[in-house]
């Protein structure tokens, strides 16, 4: 089955009371999102129930469909059933839905006696049935009564930009509200993760990516001449010419001219992009890069490579490929650069299926604070009786707000509210790890960029698919 998760959001009107959000990456986030840990925990601490819902079965296997993927926050690919797989708005306050109702239970407050009450309501019983609904748009469009097994379609269509799945990319973890601090859940983030699935859908879109791909044929008809030539000596010659005319019925199309062309052999791949802070000379653990061979034939990983945003935050990283969870090969290690190039010799073989994973780990440098960029802290100011923190980035885009509404002629208040956002701000340089914020002195983003994966079989090159990818941001704290 399909499995729903649930979202929340906050909608944007008009001064006319006219909705006019725009569903894209970043506006939903899992329904009754909590601030995670900071730093976050890897892997998270196993949950009890989530407001969402989400988590790994203990019964059922990971089918095809996700044995490569790693979910956000976790390092390692799934090896059990992952759910949900979608997620769609599910909060009763965020916005919420109208719910008709005749229960006698539920309609004390309705006005005037009514016997119907529209109340506001929610929850994944409320995101089930809208994808239920959604499924059978589905079915309309494709002028099919049973849709049947559509998880792998959907997993395909979610690498896809136009698959009308969007990312519900806003850090959170599916934990139940009033139970979080003992129960974080898992962490919800950009890419497949355990609250939110692969997103959640843009049904108009989402529609129009399962419309089938129409694989063209064509027949034809042979009409046969004969020519007879009678010369003096009465030998006739027949030449038979045959032509074929090509004819389309109703319920075929035409085969585009050209060759046919031949099967690329193909892979798949998934990065955990985790988030891991750490000390000077401390090795951590650089995230996860699962490669799924999805040919008919082995393939072998000759080099992997990774660019750094910031190489000099490093003394040492080492990566090591292991297939199906078979002993780990470590790779040799190109000069820390940029782009670092990661040789595996002898090379990888990965049999027709066989998901090849790799992990990285790296050494913060003694250097690493001196390493190339300003030394940048977390912009966090605490929250009066709370152990949380408020972005550095709220009170400054207030600062702004008020230097547009000031008046002409004020220039000291301005520069008194400026002294005092610049003394919150300094207030935070050289704190350690606490409820206020952790001070950053640097950071560095690993991707294994297109082309970073360098595969090949016996018909040569190997496209590979989901790339780029993003490894790990890795943070040197104090």
């Amino acid at each position: 089955m399909t499995v729903a998760g649930g979202t929340q959001f906050t909608p944007v009107y008009d001064t006319n009371g006219n909705n006019t959000s725009v569903l894209a990456p970043g506006f939903e986030q899992v329904w009754q999102k909590y601030t995670p840990m900071s730093p976050l925990p890897t892997p998270a601490p196993a949950p009890t129930k989530g407001t969402s819902g989400g988590g790994i079965s203990v019964v059922f296997p990971a089918p095809s469909w996700q044995a490569a993927i790693v979910p956000y926050g976790l390092i390692a690919p799934l090896t059990m059933r992952g759910v949900p797989d979608i997620a769609i708005a599910a909060s009763a306050s965020s916005p919420g839905y109208w719910i008709a109702t005749t229960n006698d239970g539920l309609i004390t407050n309705c006005i005037d006696g009514e016997i119907t009450c529209f109340l506001g309501d929610g929850g994944t019983s409320a995101s089930s049935p809208i994808w239920a609904g959604i499924s059978r748009l589905i079915a309309e469009s494709l002028n099919v009564t049973r849709l049947g097994n559509i998880n792998p379609q959907l997993y395909q269509l979610a690498v896809r930009d136009s698959s009308g799945l969007v990312d519900v990319s806003q850090l959170g973890d599916n934990c139940t509200l009033g139970t979080c601090s003992a129960y974080p859940g898992y962490q919800v983030g950009p890419g497949y993760d355990l609250g939110t699935g692969l997103g959640s859908p843009n049904i108009e879109k989402l529609i129009a990516a399962f419309q089938p791909t129409v694989t063209p044929t064509a027949t034809a008809t042979p009409t046969a001449t004969a020519t007879s030539t009678t010369t003096a000596t009465p030998t006739a010659t027949a030449t038979p010419t045959a032509t074929a005319t090509p004819t389309a019925t109703a319920s075929q199309s035409m085969t585009p001219v050209g060759p046919t062309p031949t099967p690329v052999p193909g892979a798949q791949v998934s990065a955990s992009n985790v988030v891991a802070n750490g000390v000077v000379g401390q090795t951590v653990g650089g995230g996860t890069l699962s490669v799924s061979n999805t040919s008919n034939s082995t393939e072998t990983i000759n080099t992997v490579t990774v660019t750094l945003s910031n190489p000099g935050l490093f003394s040492n990283l080492a990566m090591s490929g292991a297939v199906n969870g078979a002993a780990a090969q470590t790779s040799v290690t190109g000069t820390l650069a940029s782009s670092t190039v990661f040789t595996f010799n002898p090379p990888l073989n990965v049999a027709a299926g066989a998901v090849a994973q790799f992990r990285l780990n790296a050494t913060l440098s003694p250097n690493a604070a001196r390493a190339g960029t300003p030394v940048r802290y977390a912009g966090l100011l605490p929250r009066s009786g709370s152990r949380h923190a408020l972005p550095i980035g709220a009170p400054l885009g207030l600062l702004g707000i008020a230097f547009v509404a000031m008046p002409a002629g004020r220039p000291r208040r301005a520069l008194v509210i400026a002294g005092v956002i610049a003394l919150l701000a300094s207030g935070q340089i050289g704190c350690n790890s606490s409820s206020s914020g952790i001070a950053m002195l640097n950071s560095s983003r690993q991707q294994v960029p297109t082309g970073g994966v360098a595969m090949t079989s016996e018909q040569g090159a190997v496209v590979v698919q989901g790339l780029p990818a993003t490894m790990s941001t890795i943070r040197l704290v104090s």
